[in-house]
């Protein structure tokens, strides 16, 4: 979800040529891609309404759900959980912030990650902790994440509860 151009679902195809990937994003971006990935079919939809996502096992969204404050939050998980099967998985790649002693050691950096945030429209990095209330508001929970070495991407995978 929110895939932009298919990149990242082209090259998860090319890894795992056996998966049938759809890459979902808006009507615009949708119609905006002059060459799509053979080997990915491109779907225009909104991630806020359930009947125009496909129905999947995973759904992965890299630097979409850092996006939206926590009511908008629930709102996708709510609407995409419609489409996953029973044992479907949610994929976020964003930056998870630092919690309990981790966080002290890096304030200075947390708040500043914050306000960048807030002050773009109200968008926001969480933290584990956070990011596993806003999923268990809507049925999900952590099932794990992978820290990379990167500092804007970590991997959560939530699971249905």
């Amino acid at each position: 979800i929110g895939g932009g151009y298919g990149d990242m679902m082209s090259a998860i195809v090319q890894k795992n040529p056996d998966i049938k990937c759809i890459n979902l994003d808006l009507p615009d971006v949708i119609s905006s891609v002059s060459n799509p990935p053979s080997s990915v079919e491109m779907v225009s939809g909104d991630m806020f309404i359930p009947s125009t996502i496909p129905p999947c096992d995973v759904i992965i969204m890299k630097h979409v759900f850092c996006d939206w404050n926590d009511q908008k939050a629930e709102e996708i998980l709510n609407s995409i959980k419609c489409a996953l099967t029973s044992k479907g998985k949610v994929i976020i790649i964003d930056a998870l912030l630092l919690d309990g002693a981790e966080a002290t050691e890096n304030k200075q950096f947390m708040a500043f990650v914050d306000l960048q945030m807030m002050m773009v429209g109200g968008k926001m990095e969480r933290s584990k902790s956070q990011l596993n209330n806003v999923s268990k508001k809507c049925g999900f929970e952590i099932e794990s994440v992978l820290k990379t070495s990167s500092i804007s991407c970590d991997i959560t995978t939530l699971i249905k509860i």
